[in-house]
């Protein structure tokens, strides 16, 4: 799986972002890698990945959200799909109520198309788990979404009036 996407990665590359990127062969193979683990739920550790990339977090992160976008492998950042992978399914049902009611309140400043509809997911989910004291690692879903921590709490700020009045 990992030879398929490193091909296709160095088909695409030549007109993309990534080729602004300035990445070795190692750090896209690596990355292609972390991508097909993935896609085969398979476990990677990240922290050698990002060694061996040789890439700063920060970097690879970037660079492999834009891989995974340009090779058409988006994740499901379904509210069910989240509560599965990070383990409190029991706090499905209030992440979704806290959704909807978050992006009824503000359908006039919030387009679902432009919106990184994961990012709202998770930050629905996560504040689902603290309001039912489910623990779960805020740092991971930050990870996973792939966004700056800042972002993500801005956002639960703002989310967090929403779940007061479920």
């Amino acid at each position: 799986k990992a030879d398929e996407l490193i091909r296709l990665a160095e088909l695409k590359m030549k007109s993309s972002s990534l080729s602004s990127l300035n990445l070795s062969s190692t750090s896209i193979a690596v990355m292609c890698v972390d991508l097909a683990s993935t896609a085969s739920s398979l476990h990677l550790d990240k922290t050698m990945a990002i060694k061996l990339s040789g890439l700063t977090k920060k970097s690879y992160t970037t660079a492999i959200k834009i891989l995974q976008q340009m090779l058409n492998m988006k994740q499901d950042m379904s509210i069910s799909n989240l509560s599965i992978q990070f383990g409190c399914s029991e706090a499905k049902q209030l992440a979704i109520n806290i959704f909807k009611r978050f992006y009824q309140d503000s359908q006039q400043n919030l387009d679902l198309n432009e919106m990184n509809v994961g990012l709202f997911n998770c930050a629905s989910l996560y504040i689902s788990c603290r309001k039912l004291k489910i623990k779960v690692d805020r740092r991971k879903m930050i990870s996973y979404v792939g966004v700056q921590a800042s972002v993500f709490n801005r956002l639960v700020e703002q989310m967090d009036p929403v779940a007061t009045n479920i």
